[in-house]
């Protein structure tokens, strides 16, 4: 019973910390949206930290809904919920760092790099947790 406690617990740090992520980053987003609205050329070129987090904000929310999805399946338990999202994280990060975007679109390819970089953060977060 110790074990499951621990996951649980585990996994509400993450989800709660994946939660917070992305209300702080939206935030930030429409906070974005409205400086743009005033002076979007210069916004576009400052705005490398806001696709990072447009990206981590995206990964977030789909771990976000897989959690919320796999803990209304009464087959899995936390500690299975952990081990999934650890191995949907390290197979994202594994085929970002593989198999690069090599769009024509710098933007898309940033946006992408950062994607991959949210996943290995979160990765990060499921081995220390």
């Amino acid at each position: 019973m110790k074990d499951q406690t621990t996951a649980t617990d585990k996994l509400n740090r993450i989800f709660d910390g994946v939660r917070g992520d992305i209300a702080e980053g939206q935030e930030h987003l429409e906070e974005w949206c409205e400086k743009f609205k005033m002076s979007p050329g210069y916004e576009m070129e400052w705005a490398n930290g806001t696709v990072e987090i447009a990206a981590r904000v995206e990964v977030y929310a789909r771990v976000e809904a897989s959690i919320i999805r796999l803990r209304e399946n009464d087959e899995i338990d936390d500690a299975g919920i952990l081990a999934h999202l650890e191995a949907s994280a390290k197979r994202e990060v594994l085929n970002g760092s593989c198999c690069p975007p090599q769009s024509t679109s710098p933007m898309s390819n940033l946006t992408n790099q950062y994607r991959v970089k949210a996943w290995a953060t979160l990765y990060e977060k499921l081995s220390w947790a």
